[in-house]
Formats: C-alpha cells, sequence, structure tokens
C-alpha cells in the first residue's frame, strides 16, 4: 500500500554563486538560481533590466527630493522652481494631492518609517525642516538635537531607534533615538576618529542575515571616501555595542 506524501519545510540558503541554465534542473546547487525576474544574464555578469514606467506627472513641480510610504500610501517631498515652494504631496494615485505645504527648502531628503510613523529628514537643519507623519497629520517631529545637525539628509531606522547622521562634509555626527522614543532629545556619537579618511557620510542601512531575525542586524554606514563602518548591539550606549570592522570600498 503506497504511503501518502508528507510534505516538509526545506530551508534553501540565497543564490550566492549566480544564475545556473547549463545543468539539469534536479542537478543545480542549492546555492544557484534557477530562473531570474527582472534580471539580465550575459558573460561574465548579471545586470537589472533596463526601462522604467511613468507612475505619473505632477504639473509644475521641478524636483522631487525624496519618497516615503505609510501604510499603503505613496509620499513625495517636491519643490516647484516657479514658485519657489516646496510640498508634500500624496503620490499614491493620480492625480497627487498636496497634504503639506513645506516652506521654500530645496536641499535633499532622507525617508525611514519608525514606530508607525514616516519621517522626512533633511533640509538645512532636522529641528527645523524635517516631517514627521503619524497617519492623521504632518508636523515637525518631536525628537530634537541639540544644535541641530546641518544637511542632515542621510537616516535609517534600527533597532527601534532613529539615526539621524549629519551630512556637513568633515562632520561625522550620529544622533540616535531611545529605544521606542518619538519624542525627546536624542543623543550624539561622533565617529570622526573612528572613519580613518576625511569624508562625508553618505548612506547608512541595516544589514540582516537570510533568516531576517533581529539579533542578527547590523548597522552600517559608508562615508564618501569609500569607508564603511558595521556595529553591531542595540545601541552606542548599550553594553553589547561594539564595532564589527572598517571596511575599504571604491569610490
Amino acid at each position: 500500500m503506497p504511503r501518502p506524501h508528507t510534505p516538509s519545510t526545506i530551508p534553501l540558503p540565497l543564490p550566492s554563486l549566480g544564475y545556473n541554465c547549463a545543468s539539469p534542473i534536479n542537478a543545480v546547487p542549492s546555492e544557484y538560481a534557477v530562473n531570474t525576474e527582472n534580471w539580465e544574464i550575459s558573460n561574465q555578469k548579471i545586470s537589472i533590466r533596463s526601462g522604467y514606467v511613468i507612475h505619473q506627472t505632477i504639473s509644475g513641480v521641478d524636483t522631487i527630493m525624496a519618497l516615503g510610504t505609510h501604510g499603503n500610501a505613496l509620499y513625495a517631498i517636491t519643490y516647484k522652481a516657479s514658485t519657489g515652494q516646496s510640498a508634500i504631496y500624496d503620490v499614491t494615485a493620480a492625480p497627487a494631492v498636496v497634504v503639506a505645504a513645506y516652506g521654500t527648502t530645496t536641499t535633499a531628503f532622507a525617508s525611514s518609517n519608525y514606530g508607525g510613523r514616516l519621517i522626512f529628514s533633511g533640509g538645512t537643519g532636522y529641528d527645523t525642516e524635517s516631517r514627521m507623519y503619524d497617519g492623521t497629520v504632518w508636523a515637525a517631529p518631536g525628537l530634537t538635537v541639540g544644535g541641530a545637525p546641518t544637511n542632515s539628509w542621510v537616516m535609517c531606522s534600527y533597532k527601534n531607534a532613529v539615526y539621524v547622521f549629519s551630512t556637513l562634509f568633515g562632520s561625522n555626527n550620529m544622533y540616535y533615538t531611545a529605544t521606542g522614543a518619538v519624542t525627546g532629545a536624542m543623543t550624539t556619537y561622533n565617529l570622526t576618529t573612528i572613519f580613518r579618511d576625511f569624508g562625508t557620510i553618505f548612506w547608512a542601512g541595516v544589514l540582516t542575515s537570510p533568516q531576517n531575525r533581529a539579533i542578527d542586524s547590523l548597522l552600517a554606514i559608508g562615508n564618501s571616501a569609500g569607508e564603511v563602518l558595521v556595529y553591531a548591539g542595540d545601541n552606542p550606549g548599550a553594553t553589547n555595542w561594539g564595532l564589527v570592522g572598517p571596511f575599504v570600498t571604491g569610490k
């Protein structure tokens, strides 16, 4: 009598070795991908398929400085040279709708989701030009930085806290919130002596394991000189905080 089939779960690693179309599909090692989507394969390399689709056009807007999401909605900070004004639009569907005015700033911004909120950080001062959306109201964030950093358009959320970085050339300050805080003062952490080359913080993000476990998350910070710092731990004030290592990439 045949036995019934019993389904089971088998963990598979990421296809880190690339694409394999030479072997029979039942003989392809698990480290290879057997098909691709939106990738083009050529001799010795793989690249993203070119092309784009226009989502919508916002009349009169010259620059989109940042995009961010909250729930199922997509928002954009924009600038119109004809009026000298910036605004936040809901661009989820056409036509776009202005949801908040934003003064005359023309500088770059970054966005991050944190604590059920969308934060746009940037401008010439975090305290005065950043905005936070809680699903109902757009307002200045309740998080403040003493001696507000100028040009703060690098930010990310890491282990239930917000991290903001000063991108003024030669400044390597990192500012972070208390765990879970949505109001109050942020703490300064200086990276000047950690970075070996003179440059400005260019990007920051979170590295996670394939299992996407929070305990395996790492904070990565890169500068314009091609250096990357990788940290592990809860936050710079925690006993488990530490530098995993500095790395050097191309400029």
